[in-house]
């Protein structure tokens, strides 16, 4: 576990209320939007998600969020593989680096190093003494093997797993923690290339116990309801 470095990953956007509590993670996909996992609205349903906040130190450029659009399979449960959301900005959030999300990616295999971004990354195993507003200013990352949906099943026997990819260790580990959902999960970390989104932090038992993987919503099945969801809603106005 480690602090993004700074000058990286400056796509990272913090959801947070109109009182400035934290709410969730997402990403900057386009200068005037954000994917983030769909039940962040419902956490935020007292505490309405109203503003994002880029880049991995918390004082990056901030932007009004002025529209929800959540994909229309997601029926409220947060297992479900569909559970994506898009939030439309007031202003673009201009960037240095973008991510590549929109292309076909290259298949995981079982153990493929990947990388899991979050603002409250921990090793806590039995997830007691955290809360949610514990989190770090600053954006880190920790490195997980891939893990096969067999394996991961076996944690999550009722869970759909079909559209999902699972990261962790079979002994305790660092990881995303509570508030971290929506969060990144890529591939190329940073560096020559620019780095590669393949899902948002869902769920997982715990903070980092042993076999108690995380879990993240796979972006390649839904990149068209995303590139159609984003045309169709371009024009979203103030609310």
């Amino acid at each position: 576990m480690a602090d993004v470095p700074a000058g990286e990953a400056p796509w990272v956007a913090s959801l947070v209320s109109a009182d400035g509590a934290p709410v969730c993670g997402g990403v900057l996909i386009a200068p005037e939007w954000v994917i983030t996992a769909a039940f962040c609205l419902d956490a935020a349903s007292d505490r309405e998600i109203s503003e994002v906040v880029a880049g991995p130190s918390g004082q990056g450029p901030r932007a009004r969020v002025v529209g929800f659009h959540v994909h229309p399979d997601w029926g409220g449960d947060a297992n479900a593989g569909s559970a994506l959301a898009l939030l439309k900005l007031d202003s673009p959030i201009q960037l240095s680096e973008m991510l590549r999300w929109d292309m076909g990616v290259r298949p995981l295999v079982e153990d493929e190093a990947v990388w899991s971004l979050g603002r409250n990354i921990r090793f806590s195993p039995s997830g007691s003494g955290i809360v949610e507003t514990d989190l770090s200013i600053h954006w880190r990352y920790a490195e997980l093997p891939v893990v096969s949906t067999s394996r991961c099943s076996a944690t999550y026997p009722d869970a759909n797993l079909k559209q999902a990819i699972c990261a962790g260790r079979d002994v305790p580990h660092w990881t995303t923690c509570f508030s971290d959902a929506g969060s990144p999960l890529i591939r190329q970390r940073w560096g020559d290339d620019s780095p590669e989104l393949l899902g948002l932090v869902s769920f997982g038992n715990g903070c980092g116990g042993a076999r108690d993987y995380s879990v993240y919503v796979a972006l390649q099945p839904f990149i068209e309801w995303i590139r159609q969801a984003m045309a169709a809603n371009a024009s979203d106005v103030e609310r």
